[in-house]
């Protein structure tokens, strides 16, 4: 059930940066009409592979985990094809004041999906101190 819990969180956090990245881009392109059309045709083919990709795992207790680790894995490689849109000549086409300063994608803050360990040393039995 923890397991379950933890992908939940990271697939939200996964959807919180696409639609992060996703409104960023389209605000900072000159025309983004096309990047809207691909991002929708992607939503079909992310929903298409995580359907083939789990479905001997539709029932059973690891259902849902196992589909949030497919959506979690196919978002990650959406935002990191969009993180890989910058400004340039001649390629993507961004609104003019983004030649003009540094354009940087914003940090991303990552859920603690792990506890964290006490790093103190401790003696183990049998152990010379």
């Amino acid at each position: 059930m923890e397991t379950t819990a933890c992908m939940n969180r990271e697939l939200h956090e996964s959807n919180a940066r696409l639609n992060q990245i996703y409104t960023m881009l389209t605000q900072a392109l000159e025309k983004p009409r096309r990047l809207r059309i691909a991002q929708r045709a992607w939503l079909k083919f992310r929903d298409a592979q995580c359907a083939f990709d789990t479905a001997e795992m539709s029932e059973g207790s690891a259902a849902s985990y196992t589909i949030d680790l497919c959506y979690v894995r196919v978002t990650e490689g959406r935002i990191a094809t969009l993180e890989s849109i910058l400004p340039c000549n001649g390629c993507v086409l961004f609104k003019k004041k983004y030649y003009e300063q540094p354009f940087q994608w914003p940090k991303r803050p990552r859920l603690a999906t792990l506890p964290v360990l006490d790093t103190q040393e401790t003696s183990q039995p049998n152990e010379e101190p």
